[in-house]
């Protein structure tokens, strides 16, 4: 959902198990706890647990559990460190469960010029604690299948990761390993010092890669806080212990982690695993993110960076908007029908002036941490159209803020959307019970919320929200390919 330049993870986690933790029947009673706890399920010793990697864990029971009335068969239990855990059965995907954990913090917590520092962080602690237990030489698709991921975002700090449902054990593991075992080898932050001059290589280089680093220092008004791109000399001072360091100071403990398990498996088995590997993980200060952002800039801002004849490269126009809507189920699909009738009526319009079949479109993103949106609109055209592709979306905006979209442009938008808001992949459960820890329940945006709301949206709702989500008279333009 968010656009990251993110490192692909070359390196698998792989871990040998000799028998998996049998799926458990749920009972009726009040605990879910207690009966995952009985002794009809496996000890904590049998050899179904990942004896290399952790010693033996006492389960630590939670201080709360509930039902949680947002999808069928969710659950939650709150854990004496803090962490909150929801669960949800799906079978969207049979035979996987998903795992998705946020923490707030992110880099906003550590100094000054850690975002440009943000990806090596993560991924040299992934590639060293998979080294560290696996050694050099391990067959793919030979152990288990759970994958974990540590990000670190401004505002966050999460993990993520997947598993065949009989090895959430496995998947629970590694986070927990990530949290109170991590570390960096020497050989993992040589990789990442040369990724980060790689980097510096490609914004020095090359135009396309320059585009989000130059926006961005528009967007921030060149604040030190959001400079990704880092010098020769910073790169050269990049060593094993900082990252490490780093990495520990966001990751090494919890306060208010929430954790949200989404797949094919019973929830007696998710209670036992959860109470062995997050109920015992450590506990720290409790903290959130500093908001570090100083505004967006008044008045429109214009980038140009050129491109050379030759370049394959396609040209781009890119329009940077900030909105200060608050984030609730009503407003994610005002913006999700907005941006699909958008996408649309500006298509029209530029292909009208162009003659061509260019591409254009709006995206409208929630930021529910700080409640607003990133919106911006963007569009491929030749270098020699920019201008007028800029011209034809400003007058096309404006007259939207005066006029009503067209009731057919909204027709074919509602129903792209009741396709979109069937409940098909489990990220569309996963996404929402995040965003409970901003928003009240009935706000979240479940797919069911969404569709419920759907048709009570009018041209008129679209044409009073058009300027706050995107306010001409405030903007940033990217010209990629002017002269």
């Amino acid at each position: 959902m968010k656009l990251q330049g993110a490192i692909p993870f070359g390196a698998v986690l792989r871990l040998v198990t000799q028998s998996r933790l049998a799926l458990l029947a749920a009972g009726l009673v009040t605990s879910m706890y207690s009966v995952a706890c009985s002794s009809d399920l496996p000890d904590a010793t049998t050899e179904s647990r990942i004896d290399v990697l952790l010693p033996t864990l006492d389960p630590v029971p939670p201080i709360r559990e509930n039902a949680v009335s947002l999808f069928a068969g969710a659950y939650e239990w709150e854990f004496p460190n803090g962490t909150r855990v929801v669960f949800v059965p799906s079978d969207i995907e049979p035979g996987r469960v998903e795992l998705s954990t946020q923490s707030m913090g992110g880099w906003s917590q550590l100094p000054v010029g850690s975002a440009g520092l943000a990806h090596a962080i993560t991924n040299a602690v992934s590639q060293s604690v998979m080294m560290h237990f696996y050694g050099w030489e391990f067959e793919v698709n030979s152990f288990t299948t759970a994958r974990v991921r540590p990000y670190l975002d401004e505002l966050t700090e999460s993990f993520s990761g997947h598993a065949d449902a009989d090895e959430l054990d496995d998947l629970l593991a590694l986070m927990h390993l990530h949290i109170t075992d991590p570390r960096v080898s020497e050989f993992a932050a040589g990789e990442q010092v040369q990724l980060l001059h790689e980097q510096r290589d490609n914004y020095e280089n090359e135009p396309h890669w320059a585009a989000k680093p130059d926006t961005d220092s528009v967007r921030y008004q060149d604040s030190p806080w959001y400079r990704v791109i880092l010098t020769r000399q910073e790169i050269a001072a990049v060593t094993a212990d900082k990252l490490l360091e780093l990495y520990e100071a966001r990751f090494s403990d919890v306060d208010d982690l929430m954790v949200v398990i989404v797949g094919d498996i019973e929830r007696p088995t998710v209670a036992v695993l959860a109470a062995r590997y997050i109920g015992t993980l450590p506990v720290g200060e409790p903290d959130r993110y500093v908001n570090h952002d100083p505004g967006f800039p008044q008045g429109v801002q214009r980038i140009a960076i050129p491109i050379d004849p030759d370049d394959p490269s396609r040209p781009l126009l890119h329009m940077r908007f900030d909105s200060e809507v608050p984030v609730t189920a009503r407003t994610m699909v005002i913006a999700d029908l907005m941006s699909a009738a958008l996408d649309r009526v500006l298509e029209d319009a530029v292909r009208e002036e162009l003659g061509e079949a260019y591409t254009v479109g709006a995206s409208l993103w929630p930021v529910a941490e700080v409640g607003k949106w990133d919106t911006s609109i963007g569009a491929n055209v030749p270098a020699e159209s920019l201008e007028l592709a800029n011209s034809t979306i400003i007058e096309t905006m404006a007259d939207l803020e005066v006029n009503e979209v067209p009731e057919s442009y909204l027709a074919r938008a509602r129903s792209t959307l009741r396709d979109r808001y069937q409940l098909s992949i489990n990220s569309e459960i996963i996404e929402p019970l995040l965003r409970r820890r901003f928003l009240d329940d009935a706000l979240v945006g479940t797919p069911e919320q969404r569709l419920a709301i759907l048709d009570d949206i009018t041209a008129a709702d679209i044409q009073h929200y058009v300027p706050r989500f995107f306010d001409l008279d405030n903007r940033i333009e990217l010209f990629l390919g002017a002269e």
